[in-house]
């Protein structure tokens, strides 16, 4: 059973064993475009979810974890020497958590932008099968396994293994 976000869209068991069985092309267009739409609303709070743990995951804790050392370091320490040393691993420390949390930023960017693609890919076929092609040509079981596969497009595994797919085909290309 997939619940859309606050009840908009409820796709029930029943609803899928319609579409199993589904002989009017009406019928199989309106289940499938549902079931959709509840991957959508499902994605669209993944996908927003993923971009806030982003933003706020990253370098201003390893920065305050970091000048708190440092401070602490620098409190107890007489020396010169151990001032400077402790400024270079503040700025050390820095450079390395800015660039560990670009990357991840960078990362997620193109994983995010994989699954938009792969999404879209998917839903082009789904749609142009749903126009053009009759229940028999396009049942209902070739449908909700389109569906599936929709949904399997916006997950990060699947992005990750499309991204895969691609550097193998270019290396292989270039080979």
């Amino acid at each position: 059973v997939v619940n859309g976000t606050a009840g908009i869209v409820n796709i029930q068991d029943n609803d899928i064993s319609s579409l199993v069985r589904s002989s009017s092309v009406a019928e199989r267009e309106r289940l499938v475009n549902q079931m959709l739409a509840a991957i959508d609303l499902r994605y669209s709070d993944f996908r927003n979810k993923l971009a806030a743990s982003s933003r706020h995951a990253g370098s201003f804790f390893d920065l305050g974890v970091l000048t708190m050392d440092i401070a602490g370091g620098l409190a107890t320490s007489a020396a010169a020497k151990t001032n400077y040393i402790a400024a270079s691993s503040l700025l050390s420390g820095t450079e390395g958590s800015l660039n560990q949390n670009y990357l991840h930023s960078q990362t997620l960017s193109a994983l995010i932008a994989q699954m938009d693609a792969s999404r879209k890919q998917k839903l082009l076929a789904i749609q142009l099968a749903l126009r053009s092609q009759s229940v028999g040509e396009y049942p209902g079981t070739a449908a909700l396994s389109d569906v599936i596969d929709y949904y399997q497009a916006g997950t990060l595994i699947s992005a990750v293994i499309a991204i895969q797919k691609q550097a193998a085909n270019t290396e292989q290309k270039a080979a």
